[in-house]
């Protein structure tokens, strides 16, 4: 016997049937964010010990091997990542000292935020670092939960506590390094267990490989690179722990996995520090080893696989692409682009995009197509002479850029012909693209 509904009740029980599979058609996102690691600190891009869990994660999805930050430094770069947006806008061009009023206010949309609009369930694990006032926390920001460092943990002497952002409570008043992956990597795993049967979006931004190192005494001796080897070991579980789980709890196919870095290798630690090479210098520098990083993407049938691809991005790209599978709406002011199409290997690289770097402010670097054009300005300059040792600082000398080079990285990823004298017409266009910061129009 068939039954008739009403006009009413049709409508609302095709409403029910409809609008709650829509959200889990959506995809899951899971962002891992080293925290100064080298462009060649992973094995499958030159790193001397074995990191098989990233190499896993790069062979299962793309692996972009010119991806960019646009700040090589911790907290501008965090909030790139986060908001789509040179941090200038916010007026965050330096690393956030504690106690500081400067950081990125809750009006500001951000991934965890916009997701949290959608229904999604928001969780990070590790360090901030991009504001501590009460409007400029994770909790502010859309997280639902947090448990972390609101600094980097090399202030203060090392005595940083581990917050539990819910009630911003501290749970462990001075961690040691060797215990900061481990936390991120527990929490992380209790947040996929809690959520599973939810859309959510988790955010682990580990507080290594950044000085002072540590690593558990698993990995302890485990690698040939000594400490800094050991410590990526603990990296490399903990990202596997978390695919793990993943596929565990049946979630592989409807999550996209995303790991990458906030700027390159601080270079003056020495043995303590990570590898950028072939590229040029590194953290602090707008030379590509303090700018370009390693990113992975997984999202198995809508991402291709075994698949390398040279085209350029940037963290601002995150935000507006990741707007097309999950469906909020992009931000009014946002400086990145939807290169989702690029992501899912349906379209090319699009040569006329611009992207601006910066260390402290004021544009240094610039680069379209296979282009980069360095302005003239005060860099520092990494010696391996002068490199720290075991934990040691090491000194780091300065040097004035007098005049523009420009680099085809097409040719020369390393940086070591400035082609400016042989090409003014296209140091020109670049010097003028270089005005157009999309911050001050």
């Amino acid at each position: 016997m068939r039954t008739l509904l009403s006009r009413s009740a049709a409508a609302a029980f095709m409403a029910s049937s409809f609008a709650a599979p829509a959200l889990q058609a959506a995809p899951n996102v899971v962002l891992l964010f080293c925290d100064d690691m080298g462009y060649a600190d992973v094995s499958c891009q030159g790193a001397k010990y074995p990191t098989p869990n990233l190499d896993k994660l790069a062979d299962e999805g793309t692996r972009f091997t010119r991806f960019y930050v646009p700040h090589p430094v911790c907290s501008p770069s965090r909030a790139a990542i986060l908001t789509g947006c040179y941090s200038q806008r916010f007026g965050i061009n330096w690393a956030i000292r504690p106690g500081a009023k400067t950081g990125l206010k809750s009006s500001v949309p951000t991934l965890p935020s916009l997701m949290k609009k959608q229904g999604y369930a928001t969780g990070m694990f590790g360090k901030w670092h991009i504001g501590e006032q009460p409007d400029m926390t994770p909790i502010a920001h859309g997280f639902d939960q947090w448990i972390g460092t609101i600094v980097s943990h090399d202030y203060n002497k090392g005595k940083i506590p581990l917050i539990n952002g819910k009630d911003n409570s501290v749970i462990i008043e001075e961690p040691t390094p060797a215990e900061l992956t481990r936390r991120c990597t527990d929490g992380a795993l209790k947040f996929l267990d809690e959520n599973a049967k939810k859309n959510f979006f988790l955010y682990v931004p580990y507080n290594l490989p950044h000085v002072p190192l540590g690593v558990s005494d698993k990995n302890k001796g485990s690698s040939k690179r000594g400490l800094y080897g050991d410590t990526m070991k603990d990296i490399d579980d903990s990202v596997g722990e978390i695919l793990a789980k993943i596929d565990k709890l049946d979630l592989r196919d409807n999550t996209i996995v995303i790991f990458t870095s906030d700027n390159g290798p601080w270079l003056r630690y020495g043995n303590h520090s990570g590898a950028a090479l072939p590229l040029r210098q590194g953290k602090g520098t707008i030379y590509e080893g303090g700018i370009r990083m390693p990113f992975f993407i997984r999202w198995p049938g809508k991402i291709p696989a075994k698949r390398i691809n040279d085209a350029p991005l940037s963290s601002i790209d995150l935000l507006p692409s990741l707007a097309e599978p999950v469906g909020y709406p992009v931000p009014k002011v946002v400086d990145g682009h939807n290169l989702w199409p690029l992501l899912t290997g349906k379209a090319q690289a699009n040569d006329d995009t611009v992207y601006w770097f910066s260390y402290g402010g004021p544009v240094q670097a610039v680069s379209q197509g296979k282009w980069k054009l360095i302005l003239p300005h005060e860099t520092q300059v990494y010696d391996p002479a002068k490199y720290g040792k075991d934990g040691g600082e090491g000194t780091v000398s300065r040097r004035k850029i007098t005049s523009p080079e420009l680099y085809d990285l097409s040719e020369d990823v390393g940086e070591k012909k400035d082609l400016s004298k042989k090409n003014p017409e296209v140091v020109k266009k670049l010097q003028e693209l270089a005005q157009q910061r999309p911050w001050k129009k």
